[in-house]
């Protein structure tokens, strides 16, 4: 199977020029600060689900929504092309699915992807801050479980799947890792990122003594309890 058949390409109005090629939304004030990962991301996920790219109610766009959980989270890249290959592999499993929000998957695999690769890795609770409370702990636990199981609990990725969509996405023009000047409009926008906390002792009551930052370098390593 070729590396194009394997991942559908985005939609033709997603291919434009370099300068329109990495926005997902209409807004050039929310799209030009976000990485070229996070406006990839979103359009995969749209491409694979038909999800709307704008939320309703007020509510982050999908692309927004992917760029804070990155930039909150400070995952590696690895981890995001892999909850992608999740995202794809549950799209084999059910076919004719569909997706009325592109943030409840997207934050879905994510947490399947960081628990397959990191063995220290966020708690559940941490993943609602990260949503900035657009999601219960009931829900983001309900999410997980349900993509879990729709993935027939297989969740790891090997490293010819993530090249196969590394090729695809570059085809679209998505650079991958971000570029420092993409790297740069996204540190000015957000200078300093705010501590998440890690783990299940980060949610204790013994308080902010308890909180670190998640490891740069993905570990394997396996744990998919809830918190």
């Amino acid at each position: 199977m070729s590396a194009t058949s394997a991942y559908p390409t985005p939609p033709p109005e997603t291919r434009k020029s370099a300068s329109s090629s990495f926005s997902c939304s209409r807004s050039a004030a929310t799209s030009s600060t976000h990485s070229p990962l996070a406006s990839m991301a979103a359009r995969f996920i749209h491409s694979l689900f038909q999800c709307p790219l704008e939320a309703a109610g007020g509510a982050p766009s999908l692309e927004s929504f992917v760029a804070y959980t990155l930039y909150r989270t400070q995952l590696p890249p690895s981890v995001t092309l892999s909850a992608l290959v999740l995202l794809h592999r549950l799209k084999t499993h059910f076919p004719s699915a569909t997706g009325s929000a592109g943030q409840r998957l997207f934050l879905a695999a994510m947490m399947l992807s960081a628990k397959s690769i990191q063995d220290d890795t966020f708690a559940n609770s941490s993943w609602v801050i990260v949503s900035r409370n657009q999601f219960t702990l009931r829900e983001v636990n309900q999410m997980e479980r349900e993509l879990f199981h729709h993935l027939s609990y297989s969740v790891v990725v090997d490293q010819k799947e993530i090249e196969t969509l590394i090729r695809v996405l570059s085809s679209t023009r998505a650079a991958l890792p971000p570029s420092p000047k993409a790297q740069a409009a996204a540190a000015a926008a957000y200078p300093s990122p705010p501590v998440t906390p890690c783990g299940s002792a980060a949610c204790s009551p013994a308080g902010p003594s308890d909180v670190h930052p998640l490891p740069s370098s993905p570990q394997r390593g396996r744990a998919f309890g809830r918190s």
